[in-house]
C-alpha cells in the first residue's frame, strides 16, 4: 500500500508533467506566429512614437531609424519615391518590385511577406506612416523571417532548459512538502494503533490549528473518554467483587443452615429465610446503585434539560416516606412552597430527592425527626434536615459524598453509593449543594436552585 506522502508526491509530479507538456505544446504551435505578430506590432508602435513629437527632415528620420534597425531601413514617399535606403538593405531589388505591386500608401501601417526567389528566403516588410515634411511618407523595416524563427527557437530552448531544472527541483520540493504534510497523519495513525492495543494513556501531540490539529484533538478527547470508561469498568468490577462478597457469603451460610439445621423448625426457617431475602434485596439495590453510578460517571448520556415544577415533584415524593417514618418511630414533616420551578433533568432530580431522604432516614437517631423545607429564601432553596446523636466531624463532612463511605454509627442498610450518585447528578447541573451541621444534634442537606 502506497503511503500518503508518495501519493501526494506522485500527484504533484503528474500535475507538473501535464502542465509542462501543455506549455510545450502551446509554445510549439503558438509561439512563432504570436511572436511574429507581437514583433510587427511593436515595430510599428516604436516607429510611430519616434516621430510623434515633431516634424523632422529625411536625414534626421534616417538617423533615428538606423539607430533602431541598422541596415534594414527604407523611407519612401508616395509622391517622390524612395527618399532613403540603407546601404546594407537585404533583398533590395525584390523589395522594390514588391513596393510597386502593392498599395502600401492606402494604410497607416501594414506588413507584407516578400520571398526572394533566388535564395528562397522570406522577409517581413513592415511599414508605418511617419509624416515628415511630406505627407504620405512611410518608413519600411525589412526583417528576415529566419531571424524571427531563430528567436522563437531560442525561447523554446530556454523553456526546455528551465523545465529540466524545474522538474527535479519541483520533485524534491514536492517530496519535502508531502513528508511534511503526512508526518502528523502518521503520528495520529501511530496513536490510534496504540489506543487500539489498549494503551489508553497515549495522546497525540500536535500544535497545529488546522483540520489535522482538530482531528488530533478529537482523538485525544476520544482517548480520554475511553480511559475514563476503562477506569469505571475496572472500578465496577472491583466494587462488585468486593461488595457482593459479604451478602453472598451470608446468603450461602444461611442457605446451608436452612438446609442442615432449621429445615424442620418453622420459626428458625422463617428467620433464616428473612435474612436471605434481606441480603438478596440489599444485593439488588447495590447492583442497581453501582449501575446507576457508572451510568452517571460515564458522561455518555447528558441530562435532558427542561423547566419543570420542582415543588410538584417534591410534593409527590415526600409522602412516600411517611410510612418509613412511622415504622421507625421518627417524627416526619415537610413544607413545600408551591410553584418553584427548576431547569434540569426531572428524572435525575427525582433520584436526588429519593437518595437524600433515604440517607436521612438511615442516619436519623432513635425517636428523632426528619424535616423537608422548600422555599424562596434569597433564591430557591431545598433543605432536608434530620436529627442525629452527635454532629458530624470535619473529616466526616469532607468524605460524605465519596463512594462507599458510611458513617460509622449509621444504619447498615445503605450501599454507600447514594450520596455519590447525588454528587454526580448535581455536579452535572452545576448546582450549589452540601451537608452541614445545623446544630449539635442535627445535620442538614441543602440545595440552591
Amino acid at each position: 500500500m502506497k503511503s500518503i506522502a508518495i501519493k501526494i508526491w506522485l500527484g504533484f509530479m503528474g500535475f507538473l508533467a501535464i502542465t509542462m507538456a501543455g506549455l510545450a505544446l502551446c509554445l510549439i504551435t503558438w509561439l512563432e506566429p504570436a511572436y511574429e505578430k507581437w514583433f510587427i506590432s511593436t515595430t510599428q508602435i516604436t516607429i510611430a512614437q519616434e516621430f510623434s513629437d515633431m516634424q523632422v527632415d529625411v536625414v534626421t528620420a534616417a538617423t533615428r531609424l538606423e539607430n533602431l534597425y541598422r541596415g534594414q531601413i527604407l523611407i519612401v514617399s508616395k509622391d517622390q519615391g524612395i527618399l532613403y535606403r540603407s546601404d546594407m538593405l537585404p533583398n533590395a531589388q525584390t523589395i522594390m518590385h514588391t513596393l510597386e505591386s502593392i498599395p502600401w500608401y492606402e494604410q497607416q501601417n501594414g506588413m507584407q511577406k516578400v520571398l526572394n526567389p533566388r535564395t528562397n528566403i522570406t522577409y517581413d516588410l513592415i511599414w508605418q506612416n511617419i509624416g515628415l515634411n511630406h505627407r504620405g511618407t512611410y518608413a519600411f523595416v525589412v526583417v528576415p523571417e529566419q531571424s524571427l524563427s531563430e528567436t522563437t527557437r531560442f525561447m523554446l530552448r530556454q523553456f526546455v532548459l528551465i523545465a529540466l531544472i524545474l522538474i527535479p527541483v519541483g520533485g524534491i520540493l514536492a517530496l519535502f512538502i508531502a513528508r511534511l504534510f503526512s508526518k502528523p497523519i502518521r503520528h495520529i495513525q501511530k496513536v490510534s494503533s496504540k489506543l487500539a492495543e489498549g494503551k489508553l494513556e497515549t495522546r497525540a501531540v500536535l500544535k497545529s490549528s488546522d483540520e489535522i490539529g482538530l482531528l488530533s484533538n478529537s482523538i485525544n478527547d476520544l482517548a480520554s473518554k475511553l480511559q475514563k470508561v476503562e477506569v469505571l469498568r475496572r472500578e465496577l468490577f472491583d466494587n462488585m467483587s468486593h461488595d457482593l462478597q459479604t451478602p453472598l457469603s451470608i446468603i450461602q451460610g444461611y442457605a446451608e443452615i436452612l438446609q442442615d439445621v432449621s429445615g424442620a423448625d418453622e420459626t428458625l426457617r422463617g428467620e433464616h429465610t428473612n435474612v436471605i431475602l434481606s441480603e438478596t434485596a440489599y444485593m439488588k439495590k447495590l447492583v442497581n446503585d453501582m449501575r446507576d453510578y457508572a451510568y452517571l460517571q460515564s458522561e455518555m448520556n447528558k441530562p435532558q434539560y427542561k423547566s419543570f415544577d420542582f415543588s410538584a415533584l417534591a410534593e409527590s415524593i415526600c409522602p412516600i416516606y411517611a410510612l418509613t417514618a412511622e415504622k421507625n418511630g421518627v417524627s416526619y414533616h415537610y413544607s413545600i412552597e408551591p410553584n418553584l420551578s427548576i431547569f434540569f433533568d426531572e428524572e435525575r432530580m427525582s433520584r436526588v430527592l429519593h437518595n437524600i431522604l433515604q440517607n436521612a432516614f438511615n442516619y436519623v437517631n432513635q425517636g428523632g425527626s426528619v424535616s423537608v423545607c422548600m422555599a424562596r429564601s434569597e433564591g430557591n432553596r431545598l433543605e432536608i434536615e434530620n436529627t442525629v446523636s452527635n454532629s458530624l466531624s470535619a473529616e466526616e463532612l469532607e468524605h460524605l459524598f465519596e463512594r462507599y463511605y458510611r458513617k460509622q454509627n449509621g444504619s447498615n442498610t445503605g450501599t454507600g453509593l447514594g450520596l455519590a450518585i447525588v454528587k454526580s447528578i448535581l455536579d452535572s447541573g452545576g448546582f450549589t449543594y452540601g451537608i452541614i451541621n445545623k446544630s449539635k444534634n442535627s445535620v442538614c442537606f441543602y440545595l440552591n436552585f
